[in-house]
C-alpha cells in the first residue's frame, strides 16, 4: 500500500517538477544572456550603445519598408531621391551603431581598468581627450550632423504615390538623434560634476563643522 501512495505522491508532484526544471532552464538562459549583455551594459555609455542599436534598427526597417512601397510612385525623379535616402539611412543606421560601440570600447582602452574602479573624473577627461583627438570620432561627429539636416530635408520630399514611405525611417532618425544628443549631453555633464567632487581618502575623518570648538 505505501508504494501505491508513493506513486500517488511523485504524480502530484509531477507539475511542481516540470515547473521546477523550467525555472532552472530559464534561470540558465537569462544567466547567458546576462554574460553576453555584460561587457556592454556594464561600462560607460552601455544604455547609449544599447539605445543606439535598438533605434538604429528601427530606423534600417523603416528605410527597407520604404523601398519595398515605392512601386506606384510615377515622379522618376522623386522616386529615386526617395530610394537614394532611404538607402542613406540604412548606411548611417550601420554607421551609428558600429560607432557608439567604438567609442564605449575607446573610453575603455584610455581609461585601462575595470568600470567598477573607474572614477567619474578619469572617464570625464579621457572622453575629453577623444572627443578632441579621436580621428575617427571627429569625423563621425560632422557625418551625424551632416545625417540629421539630411533627415530634416527627406520630410520637404512630398508625397510618392498618393504616400510618404520614407517619412517613418526620418522621422525615427530625428527623434533618436535628438534624444541621443541629449543623452550624452546629460551623461557628460554628470561625468564633470561627479568627477569635480573630491573623493575622499580612507581613514579620513569627517570634516569638522565651523564654530563646533567653541561650542
Amino acid at each position: 500500500m505505501i508504494y501505491i501512495f508513493k506513486g500517488f505522491g511523485e504524480i502530484c508532484k509531477l507539475p511542481c517538477t516540470l515547473c521546477k526544471g523550467c525555472c532552472d532552464a530559464f534561470k540558465e538562459a537569462c544567466g547567458s544572456c546576462n554574460r553576453f549583455w555584460e561587457p556592454i551594459i556594464a561600462n560607460p555609455l552601455g544604455n547609449y550603445v544599447i539605445g543606439t542599436w535598438v533605434g538604429m534598427v528601427c530606423v534600417a526597417a523603416a528605410a527597407v519598408w520604404g523601398l519595398s512601397q515605392l512601386d506606384g510612385c510615377t515622379d522618376d525623379d522623386l522616386k529615386s531621391s526617395i530610394s537614394l535616402f532611404c538607402i542613406a539611412n540604412v548606411v548611417l543606421a550601420c554607421i551609428h551603431s558600429g560607432m557608439s560601440y567604438y567609442m564605449q570600447r575607446a573610453i575603455i582602452t584610455r581609461v585601462g581598468k575595470p568600470f567598477a574602479d573607474m572614477t567619474p573624473k578619469e572617464i570625464q577627461v579621457e572622453t575629453g581627450q577623444i572627443l578632441m583627438y579621436d580621428v575617427p570620432v571627429c569625423l563621425y561627429s560632422f557625418l551625424a550632423c551632416a545625417g540629421w539636416g539630411m533627415n530634416v530635408w527627406a520630410l520637404s520630399l512630398g508625397n510618392c504615390g498618393g504616400s510618404q514611405p520614407h517619412s517613418g525611417s526620418a522621422m525615427l532618425y530625428l527623434v533618436w538623434g535628438f534624444l541621443a544628443a541629449g543623452y550624452l549631453f546629460c551623461w557628460y555633464c554628470c561625468q564633470c560634476c561627479q568627477g569635480a567632487v573630491p573623493k575622499k581618502k580612507p581613514g579620513e575623518p569627517p570634516a569638522s563643522t565651523v564654530g563646533a570648538g567653541s561650542a
